[in-house]
């Protein structure tokens, strides 16, 4: 049975990897205004591979054998600290995580079933990320792989936010050592959100200190 490998993206994987990252976000279309439904554009997605050196990294989950994609993160170290330079403590923020929706398992009943994200902030948008719902196993491989990376970076912490109410996300992260640090509630501007959801919207944040396995001591 084929694995997953993780390489950075380049602009060769710009369509596929796009195409998979709005497909994943559809599914907060009921939340959402038409106008908002693309999660990333072709600039969005240049400017990620244009800054990777020094900004951020989108990595993407491939089928080891086929190569296709079956999944994106992105790692963003915080404002002021270049990628290869973190500052012991500081935070580096996760963002697109995205699996493609075939390999994704149903969500749990209820009436809020998105993966979580939020509208950009800045090209490379430090925003909330999203999450698949656990399947095949694929989002938690992607986000070992992103603390790993992190580490590898030089942050010893990863945080991120998501759209509420999305219970089942809060606990799918709590299984892998994230903790809920707090809530910011919706910002002004929140045309992006259809009317009926304008003011009910609020944005948990969580965050996990990252500790190097023993096996890489």
């Amino acid at each position: 049975m084929a694995g997953i490998a993780f390489r950075a993206a380049t602009a060769a994987d710009k369509v596929a990897a796009m195409q998979l990252i709005n497909a994943a976000y559809m599914a907060e279309a009921f939340i959402k205004m038409p106008f908002a439904e693309e999660r990333i554009s072709e600039e969005t997605y240049d400017a990620c591979i244009a800054n990777a050196s020094a900004v951020t990294e989108l990595m993407l989950a491939v089928d080891s054998e086929s190569g296709a994609i079956q999944g994106t993160a992105m790692l963003n170290p915080p404002e002021g600290s270049a990628a290869g330079h973190g500052e012991g403590s500081a935070a580096a923020h996760l963002g697109f995580v995205a699996v493609d929706p075939a390999l994704q398992s149903p969500p749990p009943a209820g009436p809020a079933q998105a993966p979580h994200s939020a509208h950009s902030i800045g090209p490379c948008s430090r925003c909330p990320s999203a999450l698949a719902l656990p399947g095949r196993g694929i989002a938690k491989q992607i986000i070992d792989a992103v603390e790993k990376r992190a580490l590898a970076m030089g942050f010893t912490s990863l945080e991120f936010s998501y759209i509420s109410p999305m219970e089942h996300l809060e606990a799918f992260y709590r299984g892998l050592g994230y903790e809920l640090t707090g809530v910011v509630d919706t910002p002004e501007g929140d045309g992006w959100l259809k009317p009926e959801w304008r003011g009910k919207v609020t944005f948990p944040h969580m965050s996990k200190e990252l500790r190097k396995a023993e096996a890489d001591l």
